[in-house]
């Protein structure tokens, strides 16, 4: 709602999506604006990734948490970017695991 009571959309997700148009809308579930449901399914895809400020009140989604959603995207843990994206995530575990392999090849 850019217009409205939540102010602007972040400047950095404006300038992430040029050409994108924001949907300004007053209903707290995104799906239940119809402007919203059109423009998803425009892009052809079964599945999609939502992030916002706020997740607890959306209807009809699984909720999950950015760390998740980064490791989901990989879709293996052999793929070349991997062990970065672990890192970013700041999960030391994983760091240690990378660590432990490679010790293991020497």
């Amino acid at each position: 709602m850019p217009d409205g009571m939540w102010g602007p959309t972040i400047p950095e997700v404006t300038a992430a999506l040029p050409g994108v148009p924001m949907i300004s809308r007053t209903s707290i579930n995104a799906w239940d604006d119809p402007n919203v449901r059109v423009a998803i399914e425009k892009t052809g895809r079964k599945q999609i990734l939502i992030a916002g400020v706020s997740l607890e009140v959306c209807a009809g989604i699984p909720v999950t948490d950015y760390a998740t959603a980064g490791v989901e995207m990989l879709h293996g843990n052999d793929d070349p970017k991997a062990q970065q994206v672990y890192a970013d995530l700041d999960m030391p575990f994983a760091d240690l695991v990378w660590k432990l392999k490679n010790a293991s090849r020497k």
